[in-house]
């Protein structure tokens, strides 16, 4: 690595019992893997997920933004219902 860059690293919780037992991590991890097994991250030496969460994440605030959107989007092309609602 170069003088002044910083690494991304992904902690991978290999032992869940879809990802067990492991002959070869590599191939355990690429072809048996899938994000919720991803334990923490950092980037630029920073942790943003730690034990499966997410950090610094207003998820509340994040889904009402997302909600908001969605609903000025079915307003701007008349959709027919609020919601796409697949309860029966």
């Amino acid at each position: 690595m170069a003088p002044g860059k910083e690494a991304d690293i992904v902690l991978i919780d290999t032992d869940n019992v879809h990802l067990f037992p492991t002959h070869n991590v590599f191939g355990t991890v690429v072809q048996g893997g899938d994000v919720e097994f991803v334990h923490s991250v950092f980037v630029a030496g920073r942790l943003i997920k730690h034990e499966g969460e997410l950090l610094g994440i207003d998820f509340p605030r994040l889904k009402a933004a997302v909600e908001e959107s969605r609903d000025y989007l079915f307003k701007a092309v008349n959709w027919p219902r609020e919601k796409i609602d697949f309860v029966d």
